[in-house]
């Protein structure tokens, strides 16, 4: 595990030695980490002073949504994804006793609801196998059809993928968009996206008396990231879907796109018989390529590819 860590880009070794970085120091021979959650404590108050100002608000804050005792370094733990060829290992690290949990607890309290508001994102896999079935029975409904071809992905390691920094823009730009930002509530968006930069910054684990600073991609085993992750990706192919829109329209192309965390499922459906080529590849496939091709373009610093896991 520890060599998984050491060997990838996404995480950077604390140098538990050097009492000059302001991150610890030595009580007693022991390692004592006051410095670094002082550091901490006083970055999240900066951001409660900009929202609340001097208010009891702010104050109350602070008491409700960060634990000077939350001070237990997460420890991960692998699972190794035997359906992957070759088998991946992907890390999990739970923030059950860590400082960023409550405060994270209470941004996905204020996003939730707006991914509630995303009729294409499933918040269960059970709603998948309706949703499915409805909209494939209502397709072939529709005498026009001629064609219908169905597809599902999977997001390549997908929180590991996403740069925080690009995925709160891309989400803040999604949002006025939508009009959930206006003059009223932008200084409060503004905070909770401030928010889960904090928590981003504070991703440290520990492993094998080692300590580590996450320094790309999303914490995985935070409550936070799934639904950040949901955002990002709610925002990057609604940006691909309206490039498009001309496009499908020319090949008489109707196009469905539902996701659950990362798993993709894509319904084409078209009023002309769609023969494959001498390959046996659909056009329905290729109009689907089409959509993760412009949504894998839609991103900078992050990475979106696809796996291929399915089709009908």
């Amino acid at each position: 595990m520890r060599k998984h860590i050491t060997n990838t880009s996404y995480f950077e070794e604390l140098d538990i030695n050097d009492t000059t970085a302001g991150v610890i120091r030595i009580v007693d021979d022991d390692l004592d980490w006051k410095p670094f959650f002082t550091k901490w404590e006083y970055n999240l108050r900066k951001l409660v002073k900009e929202r609340y100002g001097k208010a009891q608000a702010g104050r109350d804050f602070m008491n409700a949504y960060f634990d000077w005792d939350a001070a237990v370094f997460p420890q991960p733990y692998g699972l190794i994804k035997l359906h992957k060829q070759p088998p991946k290992l992907r890390y999990i690290t739970p923030m059950v006793g860590w400082m960023n949990k409550k405060v994270a607890v209470y941004v996905v309290g204020f996003l939730q609801l707006y991914i509630e508001k995303c009729k294409w994102i499933l918040a269960f896999s059970t709603q998948l196998i309706n949703l499915i079935e409805a909209d494939i029975s209502n397709r072939l409904l529709v005498s026009q059809n001629k064609s219908l071809w169905v597809g599902t992905f999977d997001v390549q390691d997908m929180y590991n993928q996403i740069d925080y920094c690009e995925a709160l823009q891309i989400i803040y730009d999604f949002a006025k968009e939508e009009g959930w930002v206006d003059s009223k509530n932008k200084k409060h968006w503004n905070f909770v996206l401030n928010l889960v930069h904090w928590v981003c910054q504070t991703a440290y684990i520990t492993y094998d008396g080692h300590f580590y600073k996450q320094i790309r991609g999303l914490p995985m085993g935070s409550l936070l990231s799934p639904v950040i992750a949901n955002l990002f990706m709610t925002g990057v192919e609604d940006k691909a879907t309206k490039a498009l829109e001309s496009y499908y329209e020319t090949v008489s192309t109707t196009l469905a796109y539902y996701q659950y965390l990362d798993d993709i499922i894509i319904i084409t459906t078209s009023h002309m018989v769609r023969i494959d080529d001498s390959e046996g590849c659909s056009p329905l496939e290729e109009d689907a390529g089409t959509l993760l091709c412009e949504i894998s373009k839609a991103v900078v610093d992050s990475s979106i590819a696809f796996d291929y896991t399915g089709d009908a």
